[in-house]
């Protein structure tokens, strides 16, 4: 039996319960007033943003005090991403000019000074790694992470699941063996983990937790599964001027209730605005 001390040190020590806040109200709302300890995974079609807003919420995250943020990036070079991040500022200073990712990685903007004097307390606190796709290896550079910023909270991010490597036998066995190493690391170090996951291709136009690939592994070890969809149609948006409304939706939260929210979109400048 857990005696009532045991219990009292439990829910009165910080690290059990604290709630890191992502500036997306109604995402916060939903958590229960932010990214809690536990494994999140996020799943969307090709095209929607899934990188662009997991980026922004590492960003905002890394914005709040004492706040360290761990940026496995599989797909994407650490140059790319903070093109992305440099081009959502730019659109949200009125006085700067707006300028896109390709802008940025293309040497096409001047006074880069001046933006990334607007990046760097952003950038101090996200610690990019772009090189290092096996599990274990991912494994060991959370704990060190995590050991070197024992006094601030910290946030892994992991973009993306199916690109990770393993020893499994097939790609079921793979994402069983991935996503149970990387709940065990939530739980051990009392930290969210935010982790992108692919479709299947039937399962895109469904949007429930079928719709994951693997959906049996990820659906019984995440804490809380959300899918990005767009109601109307089914084009990409990654590089377009359009502004476009995308739904999240939480298929499952295993501390509270479930919910959906809508976010515009404007994919030309790499950024999620409420609505």
């Amino acid at each position: 039996m857990i005696t009532k001390e045991e219990y009292k040190n439990y829910i009165e020590n910080e690290n059990n319960i604290r709630k890191i806040p992502t500036n997306f109200n109604k995402l916060d709302n939903i958590y229960g007033g932010g990214l809690s300890k536990g494994l999140t995974i996020i799943g969307a079609n090709t095209g929607l943003g899934k990188t662009t807003f997991v980026l922004q919420l590492a960003d905002n995250v890394a914005h709040q005090p004492n706040t360290k943020v761990l940026f496995f990036s599989l797909e994407l070079t650490k140059y790319e991403l903070v093109s992305k991040s440099l081009s959502r500022l730019s659109y949200l200073d009125d006085n700067l000019t707006n300028h896109t990712p390709n802008d940025f990685i293309s040497n096409s903007v001047d006074d880069l000074d001046t933006y990334y004097s607007h990046y760097e307390p952003i950038g101090n606190n996200v610690y990019i790694v772009d090189n290092i796709r096996n599990i274990m290896k991912i494994s060991k550079t959370i704990y060190d992470f995590c050991n070197e910023f024992e006094n601030d909270k910290v946030v892994v991010i992991i973009d993306y699941i199916q690109f990770i490597s393993c020893n499994g036998n097939n790609d079921k066995q793979n994402v069983d063996i991935i996503t149970r190493e990387l709940k065990a690391l939530a739980n051990n170090y009392n930290i969210p983990i935010v982790a992108i996951s692919s479709l299947s291709r039937e399962g895109a136009k469904r949007n429930d937790i079928s719709s994951f690939k693997e959906s049996g592994s990820i659906e019984y070890t995440a804490d809380y599964l959300i899918i990005m969809y767009q109601k109307e149609n089914n084009r990409g948006l990654a590089f377009t001027d359009d502004t476009d409304t995308i739904t999240l939706e939480f298929l499952k939260n295993r501390f509270g209730v479930k919910g959906q929210f809508d976010l515009k979109y404007i994919g030309n400048y790499a950024i999620f605005k409420e609505l």
